[in-house]
Formats: structure tokens, sequence, C-alpha cells
């Protein structure tokens, strides 16, 4: 079990949750994609499982553990403890956002190196050279300064960059928003196998359906009228073949206002 989360409540006043998390869980392994309107919570559980604000509303009832140094830990109550501790817990934590954060004037390697949790060894080239080629990118960009890729190059150094990190959970919001459809799957391709080789899980926050029905183990379903993650919410294939009516998830989908 990477991370299991249980009665928990988000969002930035307390009498104003935003999304209830009632049941939910990931295991090594799994890919799970998160849809809904804008608007509908998807950037706070972001927010909230990556430990970048204080948005668990009732840390006392509510249970979110997280596999850290092999054994699952309780940290729904962590922000009554030290920065220290908190900064030990998101070690274990990737993230992927939609938007470029390379810092400019660095090159391709030294934006890896400064977020490797370890040291680089010294196959660490040759690593981040096969990962870039399988991003459809040439290995001589290795040493290129950032301000000389393209967009499209940026979004895809971000994310070979947070898979460069021995994370147990992977938070993806977003991540391919600037991607073509041919490389957003070569994305989710490297993801899916390297979640699977490492035993990591990844949620990833996106509005790309197609995306979602062609990777996604599990796929959560938010909207007004149901703003919680429980069994009702949560879409599941059972031998490759989706389960739960996915059919009429398509369809509110198609009706979904993504603006």
């Amino acid at each position: 079990m990477v991370c299991r989360i249980e009665n928990l409540s988000v969002g930035y006043h307390a009498e104003q949750p935003i999304l209830t998390i009632k049941d939910f869980s990931l295991s090594s392994g799994d890919l799970v994609f998160v849809l809904g309107p804008s608007g509908i919570g998807k950037c706070t559980l972001m927010e909230t499982l990556g430990l970048m604000n204080e948005t668990i509303l009732n840390p006392g009832q509510a249970k979110y553990a997280i596999a850290t140094s092999g054994e699952t830990t309780n940290i729904a109550n962590i922000w009554s403890d030290s920065e220290r501790e908190r900064t030990a817990v998101r070690q274990h934590i990737s993230f992927i956002f939609q938007m470029s954060d390379l810092m400019p004037q660095l090159t391709v390697r030294e934006n890896i190196v400064m977020s490797a949790t370890e040291l680089p060894s010294k196959d660490f080239d040759a690593h981040i050279c096969e990962g870039l080629e399988r991003l459809g990118m040439s290995r001589d960009l290795l040493h290129s300064e950032v301000t000389r890729l393209s967009g499209g190059q940026r979004q895809r150094i971000v994310f070979l960059r947070a898979l460069q990190r021995k994370f147990k959970l992977l938070l993806g919001d977003e991540p391919t928003g600037n991607l073509d459809q041919g490389n957003a799957r070569q994305l989710m391709q490297y993801l899916k196998e390297t979640i699977r080789t490492s035993g990591g899980a990844a949620l990833v926050v996106t509005h790309d359906f197609a995306l979602a029905d062609l990777f996604a183990d599990r796929i959560v379903y938010l909207d007004d009228l149901h703003p919680i993650v429980d069994a009702k919410s949560i879409y599941f294939r059972n031998e490759g073949v989706w389960m739960n009516d996915f059919s009429t998830l398509a369809l509110r989908m198609q009706k979904t206002d993504f603006s």
C-alpha cells in the first residue's frame, strides 16, 4: 500500500470544506486519474496530498497514511508537527505541474540534478539520455540551457525530472496540458512503466478523458453533485474492461465545463 485516505475533509476554511475523501487508496503500480470541472477541488486535493498547504480540515478524525521508509504512517495531523518532519515526508512525494518551473539559467542536466533525492550515480547521464529519447527528444539536449528549449520540450523535461526522484507517490497537475496527443501518450506510457518498476503510484489530474481512458487503472470523477471521493465517484477496470457504468461517465464528460 502506497497511501490510504479515510474521512478526510480538505479546504481553506474550517466551515467550508471543498472536497471530502471518504475512502481511497493507492497501491504499488497504480495510475489513477482525477477528472471533473474547474473549481471542484482537484488542485486543492493535490495541494493537500503533497503537503503544499495546510488544507486538512479535520486532522483528528481523518486518516492520511503514506508509505515512508518501509512503513505506513498516518500524517493527517502533520501540520501540528515541525517543518523538518513535513520535509522528511515530502522526500517521498514527487510533483509534475502543467507550467514549467525549471531554472532558466541552468542546463537540462543541472535542473534534473537539483531535484534528485540522491547524488547522481556514474550512469546518471546515460539514464537521463535514455529518458530524453523515450520522450521523443535528442540526448544532445542534456547540456542545453533551458532557455533554448521549446515549451513542449520544457514540459517533457519537467516530467522527466519528476521521475528521477525516488518517490512513493507522484502527483501530476495537468502534466500533459501543453502537449499534443502523441507526446502526451509517450509521457503516460513512460510513467506507467516507471511506477510498475519502482513500486510507486501516481495520481494525475487531467481534463483529457481519452488519455485517462487509455492509461488509467482507475478514474475518479468529481462534480458539484458529488464532490466526494468514494465508491460512487471511482470507476475501475476489471481485466481491462471498465466497470461502474463507464458509458455514463463518458456522457458526463461531454457536458463538463472545463473553462
